[in-house]
């Protein structure tokens, strides 16, 4: 399988009081997971939404690069991607999914599968993001970015969804989190600190002054 890239090349996001991005870089392979990591309120959803071609009119961009990937992608607030007109087999039957591959996933995220008749607005935060998250398991896109694919999940779930995210990693991944486990099953992680992306190999996680500093707040509550 040829290898995939995602690619971002000289982004820069301002409003007009604030540079949020000056000029940022970003390589993100297939067979890799790649994460964007910071704190909240950082400008990593409009990295996202970047992507993705939504692109707030308050905000200037300028960039280099162009995304020409099928992209997959899971919000924050899964109440964006869910039609609320249709039940969720039909959201699945777009994406072209087998019913026992549906089951065995539905299974494996401890949802019924009397959930396929549902709407979303029949749902609770974290099963949207759950059907979601199967979404990308059964997809045939490109290329996977999550933004805070964690949210709403309780321990169990988050436990499941790393797991799912390893299982995706030969296709490719950006997962855009301020979730410091998450972002330890990356293959790099890009910091975004001081209007930048930094780049952090696997190797050098933990060695990183930034990243320790994060995991001491959080030990520490």
């Amino acid at each position: 399988m040829k290898e995939k890239k995602l690619v971002i090349k000289n982004l820069s996001i301002k409003s007009e009081d604030k540079i949020i991005l000056n000029g940022a870089n970003l390589v993100a392979n297939s067979n890799e997971i790649t994460t964007i990591l910071g704190k909240s309120g950082t400008g990593k959803s409009l990295v996202f939404n970047f992507l993705l071609n939504l692109r707030a009119k308050n905000l200037k961009f300028s960039f280099d690069s162009k995304i020409d990937l099928n992209l997959y992608p899971i919000f924050q607030n899964p109440q964006n991607c869910l039609n609320p007109l249709f039940s969720i087999k039909n959201f699945f039957k777009e994406l072209g999914v087998s019913k026992d591959e549906l089951y065995k996933a539905l299974n494996k995220f401890s949802l019924d599968k009397k959930i396929l008749n549902f709407r979303p607005n029949e749902l609770s935060g974290g099963m949207m993001q759950r059907i979601l998250l199967i979404g990308a398991l059964l997809c045939k896109k490109d290329f996977i970015i999550a933004d805070e694919p964690n949210a709403n999940l309780d321990s169990k779930n988050k436990e499941i969804v790393k797991d799912m995210f390893l299982k995706l990693r030969k296709k490719g991944v950006l997962l855009i989190t301020h979730d410091l486990d998450l972002a330890m099953i990356s293959d790099k992680i890009y910091l975004l600190q001081n209007s930048n992306l930094v780049l952090i190999k696997k190797d050098d996680f933990r060695k990183n002054r930034f990243i320790n500093l994060l995991f001491k707040i959080r030990d520490n509550g």
